[in-house]
């Protein structure tokens, strides 16, 4: 599952589509991490490539059963003195109950979530 860094990179031109790898998908959330941002900038240009690019890839939306692994992940790291941006942490409940690895240039946003498979590019 593509991270909204990864998916930064790419409309950066830091990234090409040959990246992506095979059967790439992207969190519903991170759809709204990078609209907002196109919104944020008044980047009308990039908010159609947004939606472009999502129509081509596989997009996996936060449900009931990633709602609910959000909460432990977030009740767990709670109990532990741990601070992790809610969007994140509904990332990370997405790729863990997809059995998805989570590609990411920003591991450490993420290594705290136990049972998370990260991989960095």
């Amino acid at each position: 599952m593509l991270e909204t860094s990864f998916l930064v990179d790419y409309f950066k031109g830091k990234l090409d589509k040959s990246s992506f790898g095979e059967n790439p998908c992207v969190a519903s959330v991170s759809i709204m991490e990078l609209f907002f941002g196109a919104l944020k900038f008044g980047r009308e240009r990039e908010q159609t490539s947004i939606i472009d690019l999502m129509n081509s890839v596989q997009v996996l939306d936060f449900d009931q059963e990633s709602a609910i692994e959000a909460s432990r992940i977030m009740h767990n790291l709670t109990k532990r003195g741990l601070i992790v941006e809610t969007e994140d942490i509904m990332i990370a409940a997405i790729a863990k109950t997809h059995d998805q690895a989570l590609i990411t240039r920003n591991p450490r946003h993420f290594d705290r979530i136990e049972g998370l498979r990260l991989q960095t590019y």
